[in-house]
């Protein structure tokens, strides 16, 4: 038997913000927005405002021990009025992340989603999280795999950055893919 009562419940205190956050996530999960062009928030910011654009990571942890101790909600506060877009870390194990992350960060502006990207199932998952782009790692999956995951992210309406740790290679994935994004990371991932 239920109680009945006149009158609806407030919570208080703590729990009208964890009340709040719930029905935030779960508005988030249940109705992902159309993901907005990574390429395109870059492009406005340089050709439209004539400023570079600024691409902010969300990163929970890395394999060195690092922990975010911002919460997606108050980095989003601190960031958002800078940010043209995010790249958040989804990667579960060695950086604390998260595809819920990626929908949450894709509410207010594109999103890079961040992982060890190795086939299509992630693609798909990044799909449904609502990202904009997936960062796809050269020197992890040589040529072959990488244009098979970039043929396969483009038929999914993913924007591609691939990553390289050298220029030469960089220079020639703009060749080769010139609708894609393409970044050099100076750190040795093989090292990591």
């Amino acid at each position: 038997m239920v109680r009945q009562d006149n009158m609806e419940h407030i919570p208080r205190g703590f729990l009208a913000e964890a009340y709040k956050r719930s029905q935030e996530r779960t508005e988030l999960l249940s109705s992902p927005p159309e993901p907005m062009s990574l390429r395109q928030a870059v492009e406005h910011a340089i050709q439209q405002e004539k400023r570079p654009a600024l691409i902010i990571e969300y990163k929970r942890c890395s394999p060195r021990g690092f922990v975010a101790y911002y919460t997606p909600w108050s980095y989003l506060e601190a960031t958002l009025s800078a940010a043209d877009a995010y790249s958040v870390l989804v990667e579960p194990y060695w950086f604390c992340g998260s595809t819920e992350l990626a929908a949450f960060f894709a509410r207010y502006r594109p999103v890079l989603a961040k992982d060890f990207a190795s086939s299509r199932a992630q693609l798909e998952e990044y799909r449904r999280a609502s990202a904009s782009a997936v960062l796809l790692i050269l020197d992890m999956l040589g040529w072959k795999q990488l244009d098979t995951l970039y043929q396969e992210a483009r038929s999914l309406g993913l924007e591609v950055l691939i990553e390289t740790n050298n220029a030469e290679d960089a220079v020639e994935a703009m060749h080769i893919y010139p609708e894609a994004l393409v970044g050099i990371n100076a750190r040795n991932l093989e090292t990591l």
